[in-house]
């Protein structure tokens, strides 16, 4: 990958500022951390929610920073310096990034999908049937990033503005005409697409989720809402059968729709097996049917949203029907593992409480015996949807396994705890802090069918406890259990 160093004037010009230039050195990179300083960078400094950049701002020029971007008008800089003050420094970040980078994601036909559940998935999806149209795609998602060369790990849902921008410019310098993305909450609250035009932009659904960032859900709707309304300069693609979707569509009614009481793609039939779904919808006036190779009606929502999205870039319907073949896998969701007694187990990333009312509720038709759950809530995040997983899981779950999730900075018996205030009373529920063990016993009480759910952190191979992350991938331990 090869970025053409661009002046300072060029970068103010981006910004649409007229800073009068005393010289106009050639800036060598962006930093948003000044120990990533190098000579002749942009510094930004970004007052975050717990480190205030502006503190770092005499690293960053003793180590050689041309211009220092801050919020602060009273900011003193040595001479030969210049100064930029903005009122969003984390858009601005954004906006530097995309202009070190020449501004890959025009070059992009970029489909961003945005919502509580269902984003990955849906991507995955998206993918394929581009591929199966014969389309270069790339991909961004929770679980995976693929620029056009292959698969890797992802470490963030919507990478930070540096690592995001680079990500278009390879995609881009790969041969892909299309990359299909999730636009998290938080990515679009802090601007990280910088002016990128979103070609399709899709909403799955709302729930209750990230109230520790965005504080109440009339914010996380507005911050989802920005996808629309600052980046999408095509097709919006929206849930009917959604409350937020809904109120959506009523702001953007050009939109197309999907779900059962879509517009565009109406879901008109479903039937679940152990292995498979069958669906039919209507698209565009037009029925047509197929199969998963996942279960659940929420998976063929998620079609139904991906379906809608390549219909609207012009891929044809027998693609859309043949796209998903039974190769189709999207790590940690509903990932199967058959016990050698009959029993089945299941791990999903499953980890809110409209999330896990859908996966149980699915496996509760399946299940011939009794339904367990395997379950546990995240550290140092939103609390109140504790309770409501909590209420989730006995309303379908016969057996109750309480553990810990990535506990992060809390105490897992205080997140057990607050779990076990949102149980309604009559549920029996059993509490064991240690995640292996609680997958161990689970296994080890299953019997023929029974059904063991293993639900919240899905394709995540770590553990995060107290700052440090430790390997722990619940599919590895399901299979050891089984194993032994």
């Amino acid at each position: 990958m090869i970025v053409v160093m661009k002046y300072l004037s060029e970068y103010l010009e981006h910004l649409g500022l007229n800073i009068s230039l005393e010289n106009n050195p050639q800036v060598t990179t962006v930093a948003d951390d000044s120990r990533q300083v190098v000579p002749g960078a942009i510094f930004c400094a970004i007052k975050g929610e717990n480190i205030d950049g502006h503190k770092f701002i005499p690293q960053a020029v003793n180590s050689g920073a041309v211009a220092v971007v801050c919020s602060k008008p009273d900011c003193e800089l040595p001479a030969g310096v210049v100064k930029v003050v903005v009122q969003d420094a984390y858009a601005v970040n954004a906006l530097l990034w995309e202009c070190y980078y020449d501004c890959p994601g025009r070059q992009l036909d970029i489909i961003a999908i945005t919502g509580t559940n269902g984003k990955t998935t849906t991507a995955f999806m998206l993918k394929q049937l581009m591929q199966a149209a014969g389309l270069r795609c790339g991909l961004i998602t929770t679980v995976k990033y693929d620029l056009g060369r292959g698969q890797i790990d992802a470490e963030r849902t919507t990478p930070m503005p540096g690592d995001l921008h680079r990500m278009f410019r390879e995609a881009v310098d790969a041969g892909c005409s299309h990359l299909v993305m999730e636009a998290s909450s938080h990515g679009l609250a802090q601007r990280r697409l910088g002016r990128t035009p979103v070609k399709t932009a899709v909403f799955t659904n709302l729930s209750g989720d990230h109230l520790d960032y965005h504080k109440t859900m009339e914010e996380y709707f507005q911050a989802k809402r920005l996808l629309f309304s600052e980046y999408l300069s095509g097709c919006a693609v929206i849930n009917a059968d959604d409350a937020a979707g809904r109120r959506l569509l009523q702001d953007y009614p050009e939109s197309r729709s999907f779900g059962r009481n879509g517009k565009d793609c109406r879901i008109l039939d479903v039937r679940t097996e152990r292995d498979k779904t069958f669906w039919t919808i209507e698209l565009c006036g037009r029925k047509i049917s197929g199969e998963l190779p996942l279960i659940g009606e929420h998976n063929v929502e998620n079609f139904a949203a991906a379906a809608t999205a390549a219909w609207s870039l012009g891929i044809a319907e027998d693609v859309i029907i043949r796209g998903i073949d039974d190769s189709f896998r999207v790590p940690g969701r509903l990932e199967k593992f058959n016990l050698s007694n009959g029993a089945v187990a299941f791990v999903d990333y499953a980890h809110t409480d409209d999330a896990l009312r859908n996966v149980l509720k699915v496996l509760r038709e399946l299940c011939h015996g009794r339904l367990f759950c395997v379950f546990g809530c995240g550290g140092d995040r939103d609390r109140s949807k504790r309770p409501r997983m909590a209420q989730a899981v006995a309303e379908f779950s016969d057996i109750v396994i309480v553990t810990s999730d990535n506990p992060r900075g809390e105490e897992s018996e205080n997140i057990i705890a607050d779990i076990v205030d949102g149980m309604p009373d009559g549920c029996e529920y059993i509490t064991e802090p240690d995640r292996k063990k609680a997958i161990g016993d689970a296994v080890a009480k299953a019997g023929a069918n029974d059904i063991i759910l293993v639900a919240g952190k899905g394709h995540e191979t770590y553990q995060e406890i107290k700052g440090r992350k430790y390997h722990f991938d619940d599919r590895e331990i399901i299979a050891a259990a089984i194993n032994k």
